[in-house]
């Protein structure tokens, strides 16, 4: 049997219920674009940060030491299982002026394997010693440009690593310049970075901390500003000696092999870094062992080339005088207390980091979990939503079309024909509004998010757009399973009843006590129209989920309910619809029922002025029985 006519009715219910299919598609749209958008938004996020972290080539794990690390670490390093590349960082505390006034700043050297490179926004990075690349807010609060030059000294309340890896160093080194043999430490710790000004060539962002200075974040934190800044390896200060290789380095940074290929925030990156972590941790003891050993020898070296000068001039002085054996004793203790003072050096304790150590890395990873999480919420309650509005639209389309599903039953349509209507209603609203929801979650509301919000949180230069057509085409498919499978429940019921039934009008509901009436503190209480609601709210179900009762319905009955009260207490014979109005009006006080009479008489004259004269004449009786107004005299 051909279906062009249900096909029509179906397209013409679409029409003639306009504003029920806009309300279903638009609450759809918005649950798909919710589950679509918000996903889309935190991988937006940590895609962002993965491709700035492979432009920058972000370490994957880093090793600080506290007795620094040399050349010979690295190169370990370098030949462990899963290391693509490792590379030595010399980074120092300083103060500089901004404002007129001292702010701390960390400066690190830009490493020769280009690890940790900083991203350039403006000019470029530093290649001569007294060149420097600092960020945007340090240019916006010192109120310098590029083409200024700035200076800064060591920061004694800051000490990094490298200083503490040198004071160490230098701490056992003693000297016995005086023939009383009181020794001292002699202070020979050098700076990290040579003295002079700077000139600075370029703006840049520190791939350590993409923070937004000005952004919430930064105001939450109320931290204390820290500048970074880079300047190249030929601005390291010179030892004694002339030679810069002999600085410590302050940390070691590598890159693990395979792990720019993954993003950041997955479970393969992580266990592939956990695994180079392992190897690492199987060189540990013996390069901690090594380090320890290079400084405590080169501390005793250092102190006993002192004390070789002495030595010399002692040996020198005639023999046999006092002073040349008070002075090989002291030289004797000066000595024995050298190798004390180098023993008691504490070994080298490595600390081995990986991403999670910083703190961009760890708020990206907090904020990206949270709107997915918002991103799996809100879609439950809109499909919750647009569940019980569709119950509720397509529950009285059959209801009004209970004669047609009736003459289409006995037309020899099956059910599932009959029922075609209604699943093409609500399966286009979700088809529509899916579509609308996928363009508007998968394009507009990552573009408001990180363009409009996440950039003022973060500095990184940009977002890509990702679309995951599993999540766009499986929201749409679940509510349309779900939609179209209330409609198909909401219609299975009038579809099991005969054709002469379903052609026939429905019988009303029987009447019953609530349970609220059982209450009688509370039901007393109640006006006429808050018991009505109570009753329609208990024995229609449907209602107290999601329907709410229109206003324009009880305008549009107006007539129907106050007539129907009036033939309540006339003991009129009720219609269908005033059946519930009669049972509940046998249950209101006294008092109520002379009001709702009076309000009802009211209403009549106000809607039908003849008809409640008539009624009006009945009640007085006939004129021949009525007391005159002028005189209240009886008639003959």
């Amino acid at each position: 049997m051909k279906k062009t006519a249900l096909w029509k009715d179906a397209w013409r219910a679409i029409h003639g219920n306009g504003k029920r299919f806009a309300a279903m598609m638009v609450i759809v749209a918005v649950g798909v674009m919710m589950l679509g958008g918000l996903n889309s938004v935190g991988r937006d996020i940590r895609a962002g940060l993965d491709e700035f972290f492979d432009d920058t080539s972000m370490h994957d794990i880093m090793i600080v030491s506290t007795l620094g690390l040399d050349d010979d670490d690295i190169a370990a390093l370098r030949r462990v299982d899963g290391v693509k590349d490792a590379a030595g960082e010399h980074v120092e505390s300083v103060t500089t002026t901004v404002d007129g006034k001292q702010s701390s700043a960390t400066v690190t050297a830009l490493n020769d394997r280009g690890i940790d490179r900083p991203y350039v926004t403006g000019g470029r990075l530093p290649n001569a010693g007294h060149e420097i690349a600092v960020t945007k807010q340090y240019l916006d609060d010192a109120g310098k440009s590029i083409g200024d030059t700035l200076e800064f000294s060591p920061d004694d309340s800051m000490t990094t690593a490298s200083a503490a890896s040198v004071a160490a160093t230098e701490s056992a080194g003693s000297s016995a310049d005086d023939t009383s043999g009181k020794s001292r430490v002699a202070d020979t710790t050098t700076r990290t970075f040579a003295d002079g000004k700077y000139t600075i060539v370029g703006t840049i962002i520190d791939p350590n901390d993409i923070v937004n200075p000005s952004g919430p974040l930064a105001l939450i934190s109320g931290g204390k500003t820290v500048y970074p800044m880079v300047v190249s390896a030929d601005a390291l200060a010179a030892s004694d000696d002339g030679n810069v290789t002999d600085l410590p380095y302050t940390s070691a940074v590598i890159t693990v092999a395979g792990a720019a290929a993954m993003n950041t925030y997955d479970d393969d990156y992580l266990d592939t870094v956990v695994d180079a972590r392992a190897a690492i941790e199987r060189i540990r003891k013996s390069r901690e062992q090594a380090r320890t050993d290079t400084v405590r020898q080169a501390a005793l070296d250092n102190a006993m080339r002192t004390l070789d000068a002495q030595k010399t001039t002692i040996a020198a002085l005639p023999n046999g005088l006092p002073a040349k054996t008070a002075a090989e004793q002291q030289l004797a203790k000066t000595e024995a207390a050298i190798k004390e003072t180098v023993a008691a050096i504490p070994s080298a304790t490595w600390i081995v980091r990986d991403r999670s150590a910083i703190t961009s890395w760890e708020d990206v990873k907090t904020q990206s979990e949270m709107i997915t999480r918002l991103g799996t919420l809100f879609p439950v309650l809109f499909l919750v939503i647009a569940l019980l509005v569709s119950l509720t639209a397509v529950t009285r389309m059959v209801e009004e079309d209970r004669q047609l599903i009736g003459t289409y039953k006995a037309l020899g349509y099956t059910r599932h024909e009959t029922m075609l209507k209604y699943l093409v209603y609500s399966g286009a609203a979700c088809l529509f509004g899916g579509l609308l929801g996928d363009t508007l979650g998968l394009i507009g509301l990552p573009f408001v998010f990180t363009r409009r919000l996440i950039s003022r949180i973060y500095v990184l230069p940009g977002y890509p757009l990702l679309v995951d057509w599993r999540i766009a085409v499986g929201g749409v498919l679940l509510f349309v399973i779900v939609i179209t499978g209330a409609a198909a429940a909401a219609t299975v019921g009038s579809l099991r009843l005969q054709p002469a039934e379903l052609m026939r009008p429905k019988a009303p509901k029987a009447g019953r006590t609530i349970i609220v009436q059982r209450v009688g503190f509370i039901w007393n209480h109640l006006s006429f129209l808050g018991k009505v609601t109570a009753r329609n709210l208990f024995r229609y179900k449907s209602r107290a989920y999601g329907h709410r009762r229109r206003a324009r319905l009880y305008r549009a009955h107006d007539r129907r309910l106050w007539h129907g009260i009036i033939r309540v207490h006339a003991h009129a014979a009720p219609t269908p619809r005033d059946h519930d109005v009669r049972r509940h009006g046998c249950h209101i006080r006294r008092r109520s029922r002379r009001r709702a009479a009076g309000a009802g008489r009211r209403c009549a004259r106000r809607l039908d002025p003849a008809a409640a004269g008539r009624q009006r004449d009945a009640e007085r009786g006939p004129r021949r029985f009525r007391r005159r107004r002028d005189n209240g005299a009886r008639p003959d």
